[in-house]
């Protein structure tokens, strides 16, 4: 194609990559269910290769997963510095693009060594498996013979070795194939040929390559047990059968009888806010982002018989279907007729069924993740059929109380109800009083106590409906008082006191008298539900005993009741969590299969799915699930009908044709001159002219609205500047030559939008249409000028400079990104910022826009030559705009940018992420080093080890902690951090060395998740030396060793290990000195240790008070049973240590067994000393680094 000496073409390489591009596509290489893919290639079809593989990375669209397919290519004498280009030139004569083609092939080329290294990149991070053929014999030149050209001329080397390897050959010889023969002849095999098992080798590692991942580590040797298995085992070793002897005081066994679980009924739960964790944010933003018809548009739908519409609503079942073009006004008419009163009219005479439902869910690709994913429709559709029938919660609610009852289950948890009656019946068989006696007396009381599981239920009844409290501030107060249950119960229900909680409980504009009324209610619902005081009342009368040991009684039952309060709270933390996490999606689809599958009623569900062409996965899934909506489950009683629109995809039309529908745009002209005449007023410029020319619009427009749209804004455009020329004659004809000029098809439209773009605004423009099409979070109109001047950038140290420079200059006024993009991108209303202010945020004009950001040629139309040149993308200017947006702290976000940069580019971002950065919640400033290994960034990782290949042995102490928390924020998967674990131990890291990640991993391991579990045996593994001196967690003038720093169950596998259950720190202090003293010298008592105070537990967030006592209580009994012992700490803060373990409802009798407390020296006098005072500032001093770094 290039070397055809008669063509008049002046394509260049880019054009070239496009029609390969386009020749891919229609074979199904952008479908999920296409095959691997290899290529091969020759000469200059190698650059058309490389710049096809550059392109497909850049594109953003379906063509990325062209790429995606590609495992490997082999090049055959492929210039990548440049070759012989007399050839050329004597072939291409004076073509037009006879410059721009030898320049670009010439040694030294700059086109080609750029080139090399983004595919050279992509190959990396996209691991793939490239091979490299060189020739060894000259080639003979081109001589022109009678008109024809011949290669008899004088021989030269047309690629050399170095050039078609870049150096591979000798760098890297097991990815290169010498063959010995000429340019020409290196790809025409005969038989026999030397070659052929040479690349057919060569090709079957191609074809056989799959993604490189690091080797899986080796299985450590203990087993994986759970923190409760860990403690079972260590309860066994002691004498004692289980956990439950411990609390139950050595009863087990006790027949509880049938008993109700509370968590069966609704009144339990706060249904509200498990709907509340269901439903997606921004759910209905794309249907109110929607324009309004133009006036009477769309009504032929309800009146036309022919359409089947108002048939099909009446009567009809399954699916109907209405598709049409792009921008054709389906999404339109889909919200008019959804909120038209007809359709609900027709709905509800369909059969009359007693329970009638719907749902609408509007795709929107150019939105937030939920707006275009599976999980957004699924998390839409349930939430919306649960806040419109309540009898469906009851339908899902058994899949919360079978999650509330494994929850419990993990924890060795059982129901208040169970807990009481198990307590009472232990105390009846003890043949002592602990409660009450008299059967009504204790009925009554139990049952008071039971209304402590229903606090929602309860100051419904008592305060709001007394109140007649309605609406979202009642709403509100509701969730106030759940979540501040327990400081308000500590007042004991003093109107006083709860009139001087901070933040206040009720809104500050009611009136006195209200108020007064309300506290005085809400002290009534202290009382009732107030778990502590109903115990107390259930108590029997202090003095009296059966076997006359009253004080041994008393301190029982006081015991009793102090863990049935605790384990209430850990019940009640439980729920909480359930009603306000979010759903896991297999969690929700459950429960959407749950209603489709249902019995118990007769139910009509009625959904509205707009733009299914905007699903954000397999195109055949999504066609298959629709088709899978209303199928007719076997004795349901639930029955499903689906209006939905899309593009006619051949997908959609192979699955769908069949269904009921119409193809909007075939009836849609009259609607069209309705929109000329709505966006038309006697104040546009040549108005009566563009009128005139409604008939043409209607018949070029083919019912693209959209295309309506920007003609008319376009003639009114050229109408002004003839108005304001003077040039009024002719008006109309000058109008319609300009109407023919304009494309009619949406892209090349397009195309010519973006070629009116002034050029000093065009990279400004390339900018803002990259970020906005690559950025996974709305960004704010405000901000545009911002990220413009953050793109500019070229090294991380101008960055901050620059956003503060845009902060206080003058900011772009709402004109001007619609000036410099053309029009593409328009500002609207999503969602309120923190301040409740509503934001306004860029969004392209239609997802018609997006898909020509996305398509792989847009950076060379809009950049012409500086395209060749330009290595970034979206991706790279976001990241450079949020680190600086984020006082260069790195997110979650930023990393995933950081990724996709490389992915897309095939390019490092060292220069983007150097510098001071900070991950917050670890308090730790990064260095390249530590970002490479916490984003996985490959080409970071290669371009550090080419400069330092003991960068990541020496660069930070800090790398599991880094690790630990990418893969906790979903930066990592577990793949990719036990890979990054067994690399960075591979290259010198010590994993011993960060015992704070050994803690934070530990702390991860702790829940009930498997992936944790995975992570915490790989990072043991890592450990080479169990006994080694570490630094201090709080401290550098100090030293110990792992085991006194770690958790329960990294404790259990180094006590398994031989670690020594005594070993001392500089200080003197053995691991059980470190676990009990560590919240005294805070001076916290071990309840209010919290993710504020303790640095460990905030690693996930999710931890609290609970779950710190229960780990120090599980470390004190593994390193007492393995022979642990005191040398500093005190007696008395032995004591109060157990003492907290008692009130929480712990069983202390375990210590006793071991005569506790012991101490290495008998000489210890309990003399803290400076230590704790020392730690102390130290936490201070750190808390107050982060703290500055964040002002």
């Amino acid at each position: 194609m290039i070397m055809c000496s008669r063509s008049n073409s002046f394509q260049k390489v880019e054009d070239l990559a496009v029609n390969l591009v386009n020749a891919l596509k229609p074979g199904g290489w952008t479908l999920g269910t296409a095959p691997a893919l290899a290529f091969m290639a020759h000469s200059l079809g190698g650059i058309l290769l490389k710049q096809t593989f550059v392109m497909l990375a850049g594109s953003g669209g379906s063509e990325d997963k062209i790429l995606a397919k590609t495992t490997g290519a082999l090049f055959f004498g492929v210039p990548s510095q440049g070759m012989e280009t007399s050839d050329i030139s004597a072939l291409l004569g004076h073509q037009p693009n006879i410059h721009a083609l030898v320049s670009e092939l010439s040694v030294d080329s700059q086109f080609l060594l750029q080139l090399e290294r983004q595919v050279s990149g992509l190959s990396h991070v996209r691991r793939m498996k490239f091979f490299w053929a060189y020739e060894t014999q000259t080639t003979p030149t081109l001589t022109q013979v009678s008109g024809n050209f011949q290669r008899n001329g004088m021989e030269k080397i047309l690629v050399s070795r170095i050039s078609a390897t870049c150096g591979r050959c000798d760098s890297d010889s097991a990815s290169t194939i010498q063959i010995d023969a000429n340019h020409s002849n290196i790809v025409k095999f005969s038989r026999g040929s030397h070659a052929i098992p040479l690349v057919t080798d060569k090709l079957r590692e191609i074809l056989a390559h799959r993604l490189e991942r690091h080797p899986e580590l080796s299985k450590p040797h203990y087993p994986v047990l759970s923190s409760d298995a860990l403690m079972q085992a260590a309860y066994k070793r002691i004498g004692l059968g289980s956990s439950d002897e411990l609390i139950d005081g050595g009863v087990a066994g006790t027949d509880l009888g049938e008993l109700s679980d509370p968590a069966s009924s609704p009144d339990f739960w706060n249904i509200k806010a498990i709907i509340r964790s269901i439903r997606p944010s921004q759910r209905d933003d794309r249907l109110h982002q929607i324009e309004a018809r133009a006036g009477c548009s769309f009504e032929w739908a309800f009146n036309r018989s022919d359409i089947g519409l108002t048939t099909w609503l009446q009567k009809g079942t399954g699916l109907f279907w209405i598709s049409g073009r792009p921008a054709s006004g389906k999404s339109t008419m889909m919200k008019f007729i959804s909120n038209d009163e007809r359709t609900w009219r027709l709905l509800r005479d369909w059969q009359s069924r007693s329970h009638q439902v719907q749902a609408s869910f509007f795709f929107h690709h150019r939105g937030t993740a939920a707006q275009k994913s599976f999980e957004g429709l699924m998390r839409s559709i349930l939430s919306q059929l649960l806040e419109r029938d309540p009898d469906i919660v009851g339908m899902i609610l058994p899949l919360v109380q079978d999650l509330y009852q494994q929850r419990l289950k993990a924890q060795n948890l059982e129901s208040l109800p169970c807990d009481l009656t198990r307590r009472i019946k232990i105390a009846d068989t003890r043949n002592s009083i602990g409660f009450c006696t008299k059967p009504k007396e204790r009925a009554r009381k139990s049952a008071a106590v039971l209304l402590c599981d229903f606090p929602l239920r309860e100051f419904r009844r008592l305060v709001r409906t007394p109140m007649d409290g309605d609406g979202p501030v009642w709403d509100a107060l509701e969730d106030g008082i759940l979540c501040r249950k327990d400081e308000i119960l500590s007042t004991e229900g003093k109107v006083s006191e709860l009139r001087k909680l901070k933040p206040r409980i009720y809104p500050e504009d009611w009136r006195e008298a209200k108020i007064d009324r309300y506290l005085s209610l809400t002290s009534s619902w202290c009382d009732t539900v107030d778990l502590r005081s109903k115990l107390r009342d259930l108590r029997a009368t202090p003095g009296s005993s059966k076997a006359g040991h009253p004080d041994d009684d008393d301190e029982w039952v006081q015991h009793q009741c102090a863990g049935i309060t605790s384990r209430q709270r850990a019940r009640e933390q439980i729920r909480f969590k359930l009603e306000t996490e979010r759903w896991p999606d297999s969690l929700v689809s459950k429960a959407i299969n749950t209603i489709m599958e249902q019995k118990a009623i007769d139910l009509d569900i009625f959904l509205f799915i707009d733009a299914v062409d905007e699903y954000d996965g397999p195109t055949d899934f999504i066609a298959g699930f629709l088709h899978d909506l209303v199928k007719q489950r076997d004795n349901s009683r639930t029955r499903t009908k689906v209006l939905f629109s899309s593009r006619p995809w051949k997908v959609f039309v192979e699955a769908f044709g069949s269904c009921p529908g119409f193809q909007i745009h075939c009836h849609t002209e009259n609607d069209v001159r309705e929109l000329c005449a709505h966006n038309l007023s006697l104040s546009t410029p040549g108005c009566h002219e563009i009128f005139q020319l409604t008939g043409e619009i209607v018949r070029r427009a083919k019912g693209v609205f959209l295309w309506v749209k920007l003609v008319l804004h376009d003639l009114a455009a050229y109408a002004r500047r003839r108005l304001e020329a003077g040039r009024v004659q002719d008006l109309r004809r000058e109008l319609l030559d300009e109407l023919q000029s304009l494309p009619g098809d949406l892209a090349d439209y397009y195309e010519t939008i973006v070629g009116r773009i002034p050029p000093t605004f065009r990279w400004e423009a390339y900018c803002l249409l990259e970020s906005v099409a690559r950025s996974i979070e709305p960004i704010p109109s405000r901000e545009a000028e911002k990220l413009v001047k953050c793109a500019n950038m070229d090294a991380f140290t101008d960055g901050h400079s620059e956003l503060q420079g845009a902060a206080r200059g003058r900011a772009w006024d709402r004109s001007h990104v619609g000036e410099i993009t053309g029009g593409l991108i328009e500002e609207i209303v999503g969602d309120p910022s923190r301040s409740g202010e509503p934001r306004v945020i860029l969004q392209f004009i239609h997802q018609t826009v997006l898909e020509f950001v996305k398509q792989p040629a847009f950076k060379y139309m809009i950049l012409g030559a500086v395209g060749h040149t330009t290595e970034e993308n979206g991706h790279s200017f976001l990241v450079k705009y949020l680190l600086n947006r984020g006082k260069l702290e790195v997110s979650p976000t930023i990393l995933w940018h950081a990724r996709e940069a490389e992915r897309s580019t095939g390019v490092s971002q060292l220069s983007l992420l150097q510098g001071e950065l900070m991950i917050r919640e670890l308090g730790l400033l990064t260095s390249p080093a530590i970002l490479a290994v916490t984003g996985k960034l490959d080409l970071l990782i290669n371009q550090i080890l080419q400069r330092d290949e003991r960068a990541f042995a020496k660069g930070s102490d800090s790398f599991l902690s880094c690790i630990a928390w990418a893969f906790n924020c979903k930066v990592l998967t577990l793949d990719e951090a036990i890979a990054m674990l067994h690399f960075i131990a591979e290259h010198g890291f010590r994993v011993e060395c960060d015992v704070r990640g050994l803690r934070l991993i530990d702390l991860l391991s702790r829940r009930d998740i498997p992936e944790n579990k995975e992570l915490h045996k790989a990072a043991l593994e890592g450990c080479r030396a169990l006994d080694m001196r570490v630094m201090d967690l709080q401290s550098p003038d100090h030293w110990g060793h792992i085991i006194h720093y770690s958790g329960a169950m990294t404790a259990r596998y180094l006590l398994d290990q031989g670690v020594d259950p005594n070993s001392l720190d500089s200080r003197g202090w053995t691991p059980l000195d470190h676990v009990v003293d560590w919240p005294y010298q805070l001076g916290a008592p071990l309840g209010l240790i919290t993710d504020t105070t303790n640095p460990f537990w905030s690693a996930g967030g999710a931890e609290d008070s609970g779950n710190y006592i229960k780990e120090t209580f599980e470390m004190c009994v593994l390193l007492v049973e393995a022979g642990g012992l005191l040398n500093k700490v005190p007696r008395d803060t032995w004591a109060r240590v157990v003492a907290d373990f008692r009130k929480h409802g712990y069983y202390v009798q375990v210590f006793r067994r071991y005569n506790f407390p012991k101490y290495l020296s008998s000489n210890h006098r309990g003399s803290l000393g400076a230590p704790g005072t020392n730690l102390k500032a130290r936490w201070e001093r750190l808390t107050g680094k982060i703290k500055r770094h964040a002002g």
